[in-house]
């Protein structure tokens, strides 16, 4: 291949790399209610196989806690992987990371609705 060739498919080449390195947060991409209703479910269940919450009717407060930096450590740590797995499940949230589910920006976003929804909520019922 000529050099001139080489050099003309330069700029081609970098934009391939860039798009490829700017992954976004695919939580950033759904309706902001939408996410907070799923973080919720994922982070009730995920506190209650874990042992974080005390009860069931506290369960969802931890997430809240950890992404406040309120908590910090293992328990944090454990929480987010556990809610990635549940996430997962759904295609919807097939591609979430623990990046996507700490992300500050994504959490200002969607804590209102997330805290409407703890507020919200019916202990005893499953979520």
């Amino acid at each position: 291949m000529s050099l001139l060739r080489k050099l003309k498919m330069l700029p081609l080449a970098f934009a391939a790399l860039l798009f490829g390195c700017s992954q976004s947060n695919p939580l950033d991409t759904l309706e902001h209610k939408t996410v907070a209703q799923a973080l919720l479910k994922s982070a009730i269940s995920s506190e209650i196989q874990l042992g974080l919450a005390p009860n069931t009717a506290q369960a969802g407060r931890y997430y809240e806690s950890c992404m406040n930096e309120e908590k910090r450590g293992s328990g944090c740590e454990r929480l987010y992987h556990q809610m990635v797995k549940e996430l997962r499940k759904k295609s919807a949230y097939k591609d979430v990371t623990i990046a996507n589910l700490t992300e500050q920006k994504m959490w200002s976003f969607v804590k209102g609705y997330y805290r409407a929804g703890e507020f919200n909520r019916v202990p005893g019922i499953d979520y």
